[in-house]
């Protein structure tokens, strides 16, 4: 995919910066879907014995460099109950623009490097079952956040 298609799937991104800790981001998953991130990934993606290691090492790259993302451009939803109500009204476009652009540009980037070790076709599934992934985390941070726990 090219650097503008994938900014079409990005808005949710921007709503993991609620603050979901690492350790919480797994827990929820686990609830959600029986297992891991990792887990859920390997049953969606083919990853030969060779290209394995080299494989989850630039993933755990890239779950860095998201979460880096993330957590220094805070969303407007984060710990604004108002922003939550009515997120269009109390959206900050600006800020949503910058993290949307460096998330689409964090894609492409890995989109390549994923796609030398899995492929085109696999580093496209994986980013599909990431951006899947995190709108699940996305919804359950909303929600969390609702209820004020």
């Amino acid at each position: 995919m090219k650097k503008a298609d994938w900014a079409v799937l990005l808005p949710t991104q921007a709503d993991l910066a609620i603050g979901i800790s690492e350790k919480e981001e797994e827990q929820t998953l686990l609830s959600l879907y029986g297992r891991s991130r990792r887990s859920v990934i390997g049953s969606h993606i083919r990853i030969g014995k060779k290209a394995g290691e080299a494989f989850w090492d630039l993933y755990q790259e890239f779950q860095d460099k998201k979460r880096k993302i993330l957590t220094a451009n805070k969303s407007p939803l984060a710990g604004e109950p108002a922003a939550i109500e009515n997120p269009v009204k109390n959206s900050k476009p600006k800020k949503e623009k910058k993290i949307q652009s460096a998330m689409a540009a964090l894609y492409a980037r890995f989109s390549k490097k994923f796609g030398k070790l899995i492929g085109r076709s696999g580093a496209s599934k994986l980013l599909l079952v990431e951006l899947q992934l995190d709108s699940s985390l996305a919804v359950y941070a909303y929600h969390k956040e609702r209820a004020g726990s």
